[in-house]
């Protein structure tokens, strides 16, 4: 009950501080989240029928199709990644649908790959007409799965939010109360 009395005593002055600290941790969260977001980028490439993709590392990749909004041509189209030796790398789709956010243009499909090696791989894009082989407007983005970490920083913006929120509120309390 002590510390309760103590935060009612100094309300006016710690809401201040907690406010400064709620927004200064929500600028943080919201920096590292695009920059999380620019180091997990491995290439972006225009959507072209066929092209040679290189991985430096293998592992899982997640590969996102950027483009024209309400476009519904990449849904019909079917992605491929085979490696060196001709084999098809497996994938499977995360996302079917449309999403549109103001920093991104339009994503369109997302599906991961599963690399087994370094090296150069050929990316085929079936469905594309011979005539008309580069989709103007869309690009195929590769990037690291960033989920853990986009999400943790998600997190942080709703708590700096909150303290923000909750301390901007004690202050106007204390303020009504004039103490």
């Amino acid at each position: 009950m002590t510390v309760l009395q103590y935060f009612w005593i100094h309300g006016l002055w710690l809401s201040v501080l907690m406010f400064c600290a709620g927004i200064a941790m929500l600028w943080w969260c919201v920096r590292t989240f695009f920059r999380v977001q620019q180091i997990a980028e491995l290439a972006r490439v225009p959507l072209t029928g066929r092209q040679v993709v290189s991985f430096d590392k293998p592992g899982r990749v997640l590969m996102r199709v950027e483009g024209i909004p309400m476009n519904p041509r990449p849904f019909r189209l079917s992605y491929h990644i085979i490696a060196e030796d001709g084999t098809f790398v497996a994938s499977r789709p995360l996302m079917t649908g449309f999403t549109d956010t103001a920093f991104t243009s339009p994503l369109l499909g997302q599906w991961l790959y599963d690399i087994p090696r370094s090296g150069n791989y050929t990316l085929m894009v079936r469905g594309l007409e011979e005539s008309r082989n580069v989709q103007v407007g869309c690009f195929l983005v590769f990037a690291w799965p960033s989920i853990y970490w986009s999400f943790l920083c998600l997190a942080g913006v709703l708590l700096s939010v909150g303290i923000a929120i909750g301390s901007l509120a004690l202050f106007l309390v204390k303020l009504a109360n004039g103490t």
